[in-house]
């Protein structure tokens, strides 16, 4: 009797339902929360650690020799709190992004923020080269130094323009390139990985592990910084839209290869973003179109994408 009367109260709509549902998202609640403050105890850890650091102590090890405590500890609240994050509100992607953002700022403003000089000695090359083409319109075709930047201009060319737009110095936007190129190639992987994985818990420890494990400076105010992002802007534009369709059971179909119709109004924007992108990279670096033409014929012969990506 008892049994069938807690049976009943269970089939009654509002009775155990709705205390249920205010739970659950009290727990929710309650961890993002969490996640919220220990995002901000990072940060502030972050910058009381700022004010700590006296770079005329730093010895020959570099910048890591002069970090203090709060520094790690910093690190430390955050690696817990994205790890939190990730695991319990995966779904609230605004604050997942806030940890990659200050991640990436850790990694790449604090040597901006602290010292206000562009890093690498190459640096200032190019800054030179982008200084030339802003005083005299153009590059020097007959230069007798340095004549590898001006047969690919692209990077100097855009420096030259953001100077003259903005109003920012060209050492501004090389100090700050680190940091933004950072901030876009994540952008962009953030696209690539929904393309393959559906987790969203996976695509942000990816993105997680590639700001952490990049640590070969190849975001540095340099030609090959700026063709890396757009070598990435390439492969976002083209595979999401391009991509296998997926089953009801979770595996990827196979398309035809000789699909592609010019016709079609999506390829032809893509089609056309495609080959801008590629000019522009062939305008800025020497190597990294051989990548791009590496990267397609792979994900053309794996079947990622349709043949007629390469051709283009």
């Amino acid at each position: 009797m008892s049994d069938s009367l807690a049976g009943a109260a269970t089939d009654v709509p509002g009775v155990s339902d709705a205390p249920a549902g205010r739970i659950a998202g009290s727990d929710e609640s309650g961890r993002v929360r969490t996640a919220g403050w220990l995002l901000l105890a990072a940060f502030a850890m972050w910058l009381v650690s700022l004010f700590a650091i006296d770079l005329t102590a730093m010895t020959d090890v570099g910048l890591v020799s002069v970090l203090p405590w709060s520094f790690f500890v910093a690190l430390a609240l955050l690696t817990v709190g994205f790890l939190y994050v990730n695991e319990y509100v995966s779904s609230r992607r605004l604050l997942v992004w806030g940890y990659l953002v200050l991640l990436s700022a850790i990694a790449h403003a604090t040597p901006a923020l602290l010292s206000g000089n562009v890093r690498y000695a190459w640096s200032y090359r190019h800054l030179g080269v982008a200084e030339f083409i802003s005083r005299n319109g153009g590059v020097a075709s007959d230069a007798e130094f340095q004549q590898i930047d001006h047969a690919w201009p692209g990077m100097p060319s855009l420096t030259a323009l953001l100077a003259e737009v903005t109003g920012l110095a060209p050492a501004t936007i090389a100090l700050w390139m680190p940091f933004a190129v950072s901030l876009v190639s994540l952008l962009a992987l953030s696209v690539v990985y929904r393309s393959f994985v559906d987790d969203p818990r996976v695509r942000s420890l990816a993105l997680w592990l590639f700001v952490i494990a990049n640590w070969v400076g190849q975001e540095y105010f340099s030609p090959q910084g700026v063709a890396y992002v757009l070598y990435l802007a390439l492969l976002a534009i083209v595979i999401p839209f391009d991509r296998k369709q997926r089953s009801r059971s979770g595996h990827f179909e196979l398309r035809a290869g000789n699909d592609f119709r010019p016709t079609d109004a999506g390829n032809v924007v893509v089609s056309i973003l495609g080959v801008l992108i590629v000019i522009a990279i062939t305008g800025t670096h020497l190597l990294t179109p051989i990548m791009v033409i590496v990267t397609f014929g792979i994900l053309s012969a794996s079947r990622v994408v349709r043949s007629t990506w390469v051709s283009l």
